[in-house]
């Protein structure tokens, strides 16, 4: 290794860029329990994500933007631009996920504003969104996310500033259990969808970093994660064209309350 240094330290691990002889890679470092179960996590999706690349072909045309039905497929995966996860080890209680860097820069984390980068996001998602799982019931993945929430509620993972607005957690979490949607989608989530979370270049997004919370689920989970980072409405119009649906208000504002209980 010829140098080294922080990419950044978010709420969950470490981030280091190493250089060395056979190019630059990126090292994750978790040091407590959980996160090192996330990290161990997020290296096995990557993995299997880029297994999965080796056999896609090509995707068909989506349709045009409309209120999203329950149950309807989406189009055929493409590739998904992401970093190859390379070894994992577990070391003096510290775990490391090697993988390599790829290309671009993490968004600030704030509002997207320029169209072009809307527009890229779209095609991101949707193509995340349309990687192919085995068929799963939408009711048993939400009774699965359900009881995370309330896992994490008791085992006081969640941020009390998420609810200043909504209500105090356990009472949201009531209502979150009585107004359960019966039915929709699942798809494969990435689960944290924000800009900082997305690499770009020249307001293209490049690749997709961050998979400790993906999940599959209903699509409108990661919507409503990045309906916070577009407030402005004619960008939300453009966001919607260029993903390929139109999303369901009610269910972008049930999901936003349950990620409040699954992004910790």
């Amino acid at each position: 290794m010829r140098a080294w240094r922080p990419l950044g330290s978010a709420r969950s691990n470490l981030v280091l860029l190493i250089e060395g002889d056979r190019g630059r890679f990126v090292v994750k470092v978790a040091n407590d329990p959980y996160r090192a179960w996330q990290l161990t996590y997020e290296h096995d999706v990557m993995r299997g994500l880029t297994e999965a690349r080796r056999s896609l072909r090509p995707p068909g045309p989506m349709s045009p933007a409309r209120p999203l039905p329950p149950a309807e497929p989406l189009p055929p995966a493409e590739p998904l631009p992401l970093a190859e996860p390379l070894p994992l080890a577990v070391e003096d209680g510290y775990t490391f996920q090697l993988q390599s860097r790829a290309d671009g820069h993490p968004g600030a984390d704030g509002p997207l504003t320029r169209p072009a980068m809307v527009t890229a996001a779209a095609g991101l998602l949707r193509v995340i969104h349309a990687q192919r799982l085995a068929s799963l019931d939408h009711s048993a993945i939400l009774d699965r996310q359900l009881r995370l929430a309330d896992r994490n509620l008791r085992a006081g993972l969640l941020d009390p500033g998420e609810f200043t607005e909504c209500g105090r957690p356990a009472g949201t979490l009531r209502r979150l259990e009585r107004d359960r949607p019966e039915a929709g989608q699942v798809v494969l989530l990435h689960g944290d969808f924000r800009p900082k979370n997305i690499l770009w270049r020249a307001n293209r997004a490049t690749a997709i970093v961050d998979w400790g919370l993906a999940l599959p689920g209903d699509p409108h989970y990661d919507l409503a994660i990045l309906r916070w980072y577009i407030r402005d409405e004619t960008l939300w119009q453009r966001f919607t064209e260029g993903y390929g649906l139109l999303p369901d208000p009610g269910l972008l504002e049930y999901y936003d309350l349950l990620s409040k209980f699954l992004n910790v």
